[in-house]
């Protein structure tokens, strides 16, 4: 009997699409060799239906969590760890899309290869905006030591929808009382760069890739994500790591040329509460971009920019081009 490696977390949190449509993906997989924590907070009789049919269809290979109260992400995700005895976990959203091969590929690579405790696959935005994220400053399916070289760590994608990491990891970042929020869902960057920090190694599998289609609003929230960062360089110290340099080039990536051109790419009819959120979001997220880097040391974050051969074109401070930033492949 082969041995099973992966367990997705799939948390219901409050999604326009059914837990029909949640789930098609993962009933489509043609390696059907990995385990489920589903969690759903107040399921309506329609949901119940459903959930009677994945329970049927996965048997044994499928745990399931029901909140009579609506939950925090952080929780639930904390609830579901609890049930996880597989070698890696994958949090998966609700407006994720998954090739039919992807647990066939994710398991034949960990069949072969030392076992990274960090994996990074290609990643998709396709919902409000599009943005893709190809790695070709990695080296493709092979193990990295991140105690000797740790470009993965300036370099990962500002998403948390397209990495696997072993599941000991997540559960010492959800063990303590969970102070952030994560309300930015996929789109959050905290448990991603917490997990890296953790890891010992490192690996970019290229063999399959992740979709978002993600089409609210409200998981872009600057703010959130501005606390996210917060977050990261505070753990980071508490670990003593030497990574910060890195830290500080992601974070400057991920607010000033991902956030700013995910913001600048969207369209939205004028005068309308969308538009007027959006406005808003980018004046404050620019106000942010200012007095963050009033503190970065140029001549590190020009270090990283001549490392991977990035051309800054854009004036960040002219928020009229952020609609173009996205046309530079960055990743």
């Amino acid at each position: 009997m082969k041995k099973t490696y992966l367990t997705f977390i799939v948390p219901i949190y409050k999604p326009s699409k059914s837990i029909d449509a949640i789930f098609h993906n993962i009933i489509k997989q043609k390696d059907q060799n990995f385990n489920i924590v589903l969690t759903i907070d107040r399921p309506s009789e329609e949901d119940y239906e459903s959930i009677a049919k994945v329970k049927k269809f996965f048997k044994n290979r499928i745990q399931i969590i029901i909140n009579n109260s609506h939950q925090n992400i952080n929780l639930v995700i904390k609830q579901a760890l609890e049930f996880i005895k597989t070698e890696y976990s994958y949090i998966f959203y609700s407006y994720i899309h998954l090739k039919s091969e992807f647990t066939l590929r994710i398991n034949a690579f960990l069949e072969k290869e030392f076992s990274p405790d960090f994996i990074e696959m290609t990643g998709y935005c396709r919902g409000l905006t599009k943005h893709s994220c190809l790695k070709d400053k990695f080296i493709e399916n092979k193990v990295i030591n991140l105690n000797s070289n740790k470009n993965p760590v300036a370099f990962i994608s500002p998403y948390s929808f397209n990495f696997i990491t072993k599941t000991e990891i997540l559960k010492s970042i959800y063990k303590p009382i969970l102070k952030f929020k994560n309300n930015n869902l996929q789109y959050s960057v905290e448990t991603k760069f917490k997990s890296i920090l953790l890891s010992n190694t490192f690996a970019y599998f290229s063999e399959t890739w992740i979709e978002d289609w993600n089409e609210e609003l409200i998981v872009l929230n600057p703010k959130n994500l501005i606390n996210d960062w917060d977050n990261i360089i505070s753990f980071a110290k508490s670990l003593k790591t030497d990574s910060i340099n890195e830290l500080l080039f992601a974070k400057k990536l991920n607010l000033e040329y991902f956030l700013a051109g995910y913001l600048g790419s969207i369209k939205s009819k004028k005068n309308t509460s969308e538009d007027r959120s959006i406005k808003l979001m980018k004046k404050n997220l620019l106000n942010f971009i200012k007095n963050m880097n009033k503190t970065l040391d140029d001549k590190i974050i020009n270090l990283y920019f001549d490392k991977f051969n990035i051309k800054w074109k854009f004036d960040i401070n002219d928020i009229s081009t952020w609609s173009y930033l996205f046309k530079e492949l960055i990743w």
